[in-house]
């Protein structure tokens, strides 16, 4: 448990592998979510994870496990859509024992999934809908976060055909700040929070997207001074400096600043996390 908690994930695997026999509906799980964690820990730092989703799934169907063999399955998916793999059939293999939690991963992934590809209708896509109403008996902060993200994944979307309505933004956001009730303090709904608030108010024009950004930089250097070893809110930051450079950049700005910031902020991630491969490969 140490192990596993301080994300040493190989070697929390290699105890729990020692003692997989010896009492399998006690030791099993905490084995199929150590080997999905070290699988996953794999593909940040750039490794192949297929070998430890395939091991987790296959402990998953000899313990009976379904709700677990779906979370297994939904994250292997995401690993595959990120590989650019199409993960339709095994979402659907998820969608059939899912819990609502696990069902609305699988739905929403299964959603951004056809929209990169062009398999959704411009506007009112319901396949973002179902993964919002998977997500309503989702309680806690984990719920409120799931269902901002699908919020905010559908009117993503539908801005891409110009189509998009504020209504998703308003519920993203008070979704975000229903999570911080739940949890005051927690990072992701502030960075949640942050970046929803920054997309209602770049609507109107190219300085009001710059003000907008501008605001959202200084809401996420707010939760690094809070959080200052959060790499997710170093790469949120990052992210937001490289789109104010590039949107100053688009009316004739000098973005050299932003662009270097941005970077400063990605190699503060990776200081924090080496292992970090999101920051890396931005």
């Amino acid at each position: 448990v140490a192990h596993y908690l301080a994300g040493r994930f190989e070697e929390a695997l290699a105890l729990l592998t020692k003692h997989r026999r010896r009492d399998p509906p006690v030791t099993l799980p905490a084995w199929i979510r150590a080997t999905l964690a070290a699988g996953q820990a794999r593909e940040r730092e750039g490794g192949e994870p297929s070998d430890a989703y395939l091991q987790a799934q296959a402990a998953c169907v000899e313990l009976g496990d379904r709700p677990l063999e779906a979370e297994v399955i939904v994250a292997w998916s995401l690993s595959e859509m990120k590989r650019g793999k199409d993960p339709e059939e095994r979402l659907s293999r998820a969608l059939e024992q899912s819990s609502d939690a696990s069902r609305g991963d699988a739905l929403l992934a299964r959603a951004r999934f056809r929209a990169a590809r062009g398999r959704l209708a411009p506007s009112s896509a319901p396949e973002f809908q179902e993964a919002i109403d998977a997500y309503a008996n989702v309680p806690g902060g984990s719920g409120c976060l799931r269902r901002a993200e699908a919020y905010r994944a559908r009117w993503d979307h539908e801005e891409a055909f110009g189509r998009a309505k504020v209504a998703d933004l308003d519920k993203a956001e008070q979704e975000c700040r229903k999570a911080l009730e739940f949890n005051p303090g927690y990072v992701d709904a502030e960075i949640g929070l942050a970046q929803t608030v920054r997309l209602k108010r770049a609507a109107s024009s190219p300085e009001d997207t710059v003000r907008a950004l501008e605001e959202e930089i200084a809401s996420l250097s707010r939760i690094l001074e809070a959080h200052p070893r959060s790499t997710q809110a170093w790469r949120a930051r990052a992210q937001a400096r490289a789109v104010l450079g590039f949107a100053k950049k688009g009316f004739g700005g000098d973005a050299r600043r932003d662009y270097g910031e941005a970077i400063s902020d990605l190699d503060r991630a990776l200081e924090i996390d080496p292992r970090d491969g999101e920051a890396s490969r931005a």
